[in-house]
């Protein structure tokens, strides 16, 4: 789950302290030569040891030419993990300078760019000029047969449903779910960021940061709220790391937690807001689980 952990834009030569005062990190003139040499060594070094670093490289290469400082700091991080802060202590708590910015009106993040492909709208997916003369119950059935047998999951969601789901995620932008396995669970992060969310497994979370691979990613199409009065969701999902019934349990968990009509969302606002006191068990509990011993 994307976490972009601000770096001051600091401008001529003036340096970059960290905290730790072991790095010294150039300012983000393209002429600093050294802080893109002493990278390359450490790219050199990650490339051996992270899996996931191949996956990023086309991201990284950009990172290299647009903001050489920030490229830097974020190899070090990947190469030096003993030195990063605990993601989720216990399983319980979200450090806060990993939570996004709260979100601009418009349901935005300014602080952080998407994660994953490229945001598409309706119209890439279907012709909306199709939709606008077919009814609600028939807009539900073509959205339903178009994903099916795909690796998606989809739901057509009333608008006043929506805006409430709008405002919790842009509130409580994190939480995490599970997946029931033989045994025990599988522990899932997720991230809200205007009107997507990314999954990710939390132990690779942990360990990559914003380097962790997602492998289901929901989108919300607005397109049809004000003509249809209801919102398109889709949430396409990695074969390779779960099966369709597994993305659908989590989209169902999605829409127990982030109501507020329901109990669970007592839940959510303890993980953001006062992780010391979430309970993992009694979250199991409330989702009718057993609670591993």
């Amino acid at each position: 789950m994307s976490r972009r952990l601000s770096c001051s834009r600091m401008i001529g030569g003036n340096i970059l302290q960290r905290e730790t005062r072991k790095l010294s990190l150039t300012s983000v003139s393209f002429q600093k030569a050294e802080s893109l040499e002493a990278a390359s060594k450490v790219q050199s070094k990650i490339e051996e040891s992270n899996p996931y670093f191949s996956k990023y490289q086309e991201k990284l290469a950009r990172l290299r030419e647009e903001r050489p400082a920030l490229y830097y700091e974020k190899l070090v991080k990947l190469q030096q993990p003993e030195e990063r802060r605990e993601i989720v202590k216990q399983m319980d708590a979200v450090p806060d300078q990993l939570k996004p910015k709260p979100a601009k009106k418009d349901g935005s993040d300014s602080s952080q760019k998407p994660r994953g492909k490229p945001r598409e709208s309706l119209d890439d997916i279907l012709k909306v000029e199709l939709l606008l003369d077919a009814s609600v119950e028939q807009i539900t059935q073509i959205w339903t047969e178009y994903h099916r047998e795909k690796n998606f999951v989809s739901a057509v969601i009333p608008a006043s449903k929506y805006s409430s789901i709008e405002s919790l995620i842009s509130t409580y932008p994190t939480f995490i779910f599970v997946i029931p396995q033989t045994s025990g669970f599988e522990t899932v992060y997720m991230q809200g960021q205007g009107d997507s969310l990314y999954f990710t497994k939390l132990a690779l979370f942990k360990e990559h940061q914003e380097f962790a691979p997602i492998f289901l990613t929901v989108r919300h199409y607005k397109e049809l709220q004000q003509s249809k009065n209801v919102v398109l969701m889709r949430g396409e999902f990695d074969p390779d790391v779960i099966l369709p019934h597994q993305a659908q349990f989590l989209m169902n968990q999605f829409q127990i937690f982030y109501n507020e009509d329901s109990g669970g969302l007592n839940f959510v606002r303890q993980f953001n807001e006062t992780p010391q006191e979430f309970d993992m068990d009694k979250m199991l509990r409330f989702l009718s689980l057993d609670v591993p011993k």
